[in-house]
C-alpha cells in the first residue's frame, strides 16, 4: 500500500507475488460460475442497470477479448455462501440472469459487469436490444447471428485471473486493494467536449 509507484503498478506487483506463492492462476470459467464480490466497486458488487446498457453495448459495438484482458476473480471460500447470497440479492427482481443454488464458485473484482452481461444473455432475460433480443427476451443464437465470438464467449466463458481462496482468509486487504487498482481506468474517463 506504500508503493510509490503507484496503485496499478503496485497491483501488478501484488499479482505477481501471488504467482510466486502460488496463490494465483488462469482458468476460463462459465459465466454462470461467477457473481460479483462483494469488496467490488466499494461494496455495491455491481448495478444492474449498468450491466443491462453495458450488454446493448457490447452487442452494438462487437465483442474485443482485448476488452476483458484484465479478468480476475477470486475463489469463493469453501462451504461460505455469503457471495451466492450476495448475489442472489442483487439479481432478485433487477432484470438480471437469476442464481441458481450452489453455481457461484469465484466473485469478480473486474470485469464482473461485462460477466453479468454473459451470465443474462445465457439465461434469455428480458431485453428490447435489436442486437441481441429475439421474443422481447435475450439470445444467444440472435447474437451469434451477428457476433459468433461473443456468443461463443456466453458459453465458454472469460479467460480469468483467479486469486485462491485463502488470499480472502489471510490477506483481506489484498482483494480490496486488487479490485480498485482494476477498475480504476473506468473512474478515470474525462468526457471530451
Amino acid at each position: 500500500e506504500q508503493d510509490k509507484r503507484g496503485q496499478v503498478a503496485a497491483a501488478d506487483r501484488l499479482e505477481a507475488l501471488l504467482r510466486e506463492k502460488g496463490l494465483l492462476y488462469e482458468s476460463r470459467i462459465a459465466p454462470r460460475m461467477v457473481g460479483f464480490d462483494p469488496c467490488n466497486r466499494d461494496g455495491e458488487g455491481g448495478n444492474p442497470l449498468n450491466v443491462l446498457a453495458l450488454a446493448s453495448e457490447i452487442a452494438a459495438c462487437g465483442w474485443s477479448p482485448a476488452e476483458v484482458s484484465k479478468a480476475i476473480c477470486a475463489e469463493v471460500v469453501p462451504r461460505d455462501v455469503s457471495i451466492e447470497q450476495f448475489n442472489r440479492k442483487l439479481s432478485t427482481d433487477s432484470g438480471m440472469a437469476p442464481v441458481e443454488e450452489n453455481s457461484i464458485h469465484y466473485a469478480s473484482l473486474a470485469c464482473g459487469h461485462t460477466n453479468y452481461v454473459l451470465r443474462c444473455i445465457g439465461a434469455g432475460v428480458p431485453s428490447s436490444c435489436r442486437y441481441l433480443s429475439e421474443n422481447g427476451h435475450m439470445s444467444v443464437a440472435k447474437l451469434a447471428q451477428r457476433d459468433p465470438l461473443m456468443a461463443d464467449v456466453v458459453a465458454s466463458g472469460l479467460h480469468w485471473t483467479v486469486i485462491k481462496w485463502q488470499v480472502r482468509v489471510f490477506y483481506p486487504s489484498a482483494m480490496k486493494f486488487i479490485q480498485s487498482a482494476r477498475n480504476i481506468s473506468s473512474t478515470m474517463f474525462r468526457q471530451e467536449s
